[in-house]
């Protein structure tokens, strides 16, 4: 039965090394699969879930994703099975940065900014004001460097090893993640379902083959 509040809803966040899933329908089933393993399946983690709130699979009505940035092969799967499962079904897809997921984890007042390691040494960084318990972003997203890092007074990070100097983890909620989605109430087509990526996709042309004589 559907909860009075919302749609049954499938939240899946890979963009970090703690995959995780929720599948919820706001009223009283729920349950939560998370691993920090790679290897494990998207379907098998679901399948978890799934079985631990005893709700089928063609009970889902909407399916959110974590879009990122971070693990692109990780948001990639993700996606792929969202879109996949839409194929088969038309279930509802909806798209949530990890990075204002993460945000909303965050319990202290005042500023703070979420960092992500965006590799060649630049850092994913977005800022955010907590006030008596609601969280807003006072910058975009954006790629800097570890000079920018270092000046954060307050930072999150899923990998605070990677960062200079005192910062403290974060890892996306996918109970978060499955409020946020149906209180944003904005579903996306399929093929609109995409990574947050800032950077230009670079393609490199193939050398070409040596002859042979």
């Amino acid at each position: 039965m559907k909860g009075e509040s919302g749609m049954i809803t499938l939240a899946i966040d890979f963009s970090t090394e703690r995959r995780s899933v929720c599948v919820t329908d706001h009223s009283g089933r729920e349950a939560t699969a998370i691993v920090e393993d790679r290897k494990v399946g998207a379907l098998s983690l679901i399948g978890k879930a799934l079985t631990d709130a005893g709700i089928d699979r063609e009970e889902v009505e909407l399916i959110a994703v974590g879009l990122g940035p971070g693990s692109y092969t990780g948001i990639r799967a993700a996606i792929a099975t969202a879109q996949g499962w839409h194929l088969g079904t038309g279930v509802k897809l909806a798209g949530i940065s990890s990075v204002d997921l993460m945000a909303r984890s965050v319990v202290v007042e005042g500023g703070f900014a979420v960092v992500v390691d965006a590799q060649r040494g630049e850092f994913y960084c977005a800022r955010y004001l907590r006030e008596c318990g609601t969280v807003r972003p006072v910058s975009p997203l954006e790629i800097v460097g570890a000079e920018v890092v270092n000046e954060l007074a307050i930072r999150f990070s899923p990998e605070p090893g990677k960062v200079e100097g005192p910062t403290e983890a974060v890892f996306p909620d996918p109970k978060e993640l499955a409020r946020m989605a149906l209180a944003a109430d904005e579903f996306v087509e399929a093929e609109n379902l995409t990574p947050i990526y800032l950077r230009e996709v670079e393609f490199k042309k193939a050398p070409p083959a040596r002859e042979i004589h």
